[in-house]
């Protein structure tokens, strides 16, 4: 496997398959004071992603390797950006028999945002993704079109499956309370299966489910989750002013902090 980052400089090649097709995986990882929140669950998602993709030569080994040396030495950064493409590769779809992996390492500061957000939906909607659903692989157009429409007030934006249903945010999973269930929804058709999404689900009873919009208005509480982030509520969702009182959030922060 070939690294480039700040420390390793060198020249993605013209032909790299992460460039040209999309061939390839990201994780995007909460540094604090050098360590990688959730390292072990990123490597989770990045080897299954890896094995969905038949990705050859990313070892898991190697990979935690360079992500904690990489770590250590980004003192004043809030995250690391791990892209993994199958590397170069002639002309045509179909891979190199023997194609060498490249990773690529970053890394910066989180900028501000509000402690509660502003989510609206989407008008651009997730395409069936089939064998890629859940996957957190290169192909991210339909979340830049979805950005490119967000409105300047607004933090965040829940996007939908092919068939009007919730599937997740641009950036984040959702959740809703709605009486005494938290649902977030199913990940079979499209969305990203995030680390905190897991975390959340590790640590509350969580109903896995078809989300339809409508759960927004009668929902108590409405909280997005990523990796950097965490667990953020939504003071607005879909045109709504969300109740103040996010008992079920509250818990999952504090939870949260205990864990890091």
């Amino acid at each position: 496997m070939r690294w480039l980052s700040a420390d390793t400089p060198g020249a993605l090649a013209l032909d790299d398959r992460g460039v040209a097709y999309g061939d390839g995986l990201f994780e995007t990882l909460r540094l604090i004071n050098g360590q990688i929140r959730f390292l072990e669950q990123h490597l989770d998602r990045l080897e299954a992603g890896c094995n969905a993709l038949g990705m050859t030569g990313v070892t898991r080994a190697r990979v935690h390797r360079e992500l904690t040396r990489f770590g250590v030495r980004q003192a004043d950064a809030d995250w690391i950006k791990l892209i993994v493409t199958r590397g170069a590769g002639a002309r045509g779809y179909a891979p190199p028999r023997h194609a060498v992996a490249t990773g690529i390492l970053s890394s910066g500061v989180l900028a501000d945002m509000p402690e509660r957000w502003r989510a609206v939906v989407c008008d651009t909607a997730l395409p069936d993704a089939g064998a890629l659903a859940g996957l957190k692989h290169l192909n991210r157009l339909p979340q830049v079109l979805a950005r490119m429409a967000l409105p300047r007030d607004a933090q965040e934006g829940l996007m939908r499956d092919a068939v009007g249903d919730l599937a997740c945010g641009i950036m984040s999973n959702v959740f809703v309370v709605v009486g005494q269930q938290v649902l977030t929804p199913d990940l079979s058709r499209a969305g990203v299966a995030g680390v905190m999404r897991r975390f959340v689900c590790d640590t509350i009873r969580v109903s896995t489910a078809r989300v339809s919009r409508g759960a927004l208005q009668r929902a108590s509480e409405v909280f997005v989750t990523n990796a950097l982030r965490g667990v953020v509520s939504l003071a607005q969702a879909d045109g709504r002013t969300l109740p103040p009182n996010t008992p079920v959030a509250d818990a999952l922060r504090d939870a949260l902090k205990a864990a890091s």
